[in-house]
C-alpha cells in the first residue's frame, strides 16, 4: 500500500490494483521467465503497510474484499509454482507516516 503512489485504505489500494489490470496469470508468467519455482507476495510488510491482499475477518489491519492471494495461488498451482506468503512479525512501524496501519494486540 505504501509504494508509489501510497494509499491509506485497503479499499483505495484494492481499487487501484484492480483498475490497473492486475492479473495473477501475468505474475506467474513473469516468474516463469527466469525459471523461478515460487512467488512471494509481501503486502503485510512493516514499513510498506500491513494490508492483507485477501478477505479476512481477523482484526488489527485492513484486508481486501478481492482475494488477490487466492487468485495467485490458483494461477501458480496451474503452472507448477509455489506461493509463499510473507507476513512480517515486526509491529514497530504500526504508525509509519502518521497513519495507523496495525493494531498488533488485536491482530495477535
Amino acid at each position: 500500500m505504501r509504494t508509489s503512489p501510497g494509499y491509506t485504505s485497503c479499499s483505495a489500494w484494492e481499487k487501484a490494483v484492480t483498475d490497473g489490470g492486475w492479473k495473477a496469470d501475468y505474475w506467474v508468467a513473469e516468474a516463469k521467465k527466469p525459471h523461478a519455482s515460487s512467488l512471494v507476495p509481501a503486502s503485510f510488510h512493516s514499513r510498506l503497510g500491513y494490508a492483507r491482499a485477501r478477505p479476512s475477518a481477523v482484526p488489527g489491519s485492513c484486508s481486501t474484499k478481492r482475494d488477490f492471494l487466492g487468485e495467485l495461488i490458483e494461477a501458480a498451482n496451474a503452472k507448477g509454482l509455489k506461493v509463499m506468503l510473507y507476513m512480517t512479525d515486526d509491529p514497530q512501524w504500526h504508525a509509519e507516516g502518521g497513519q495507523e496501519w496495525l493494531d498488533s494486540a488485536a491482530h495477535s
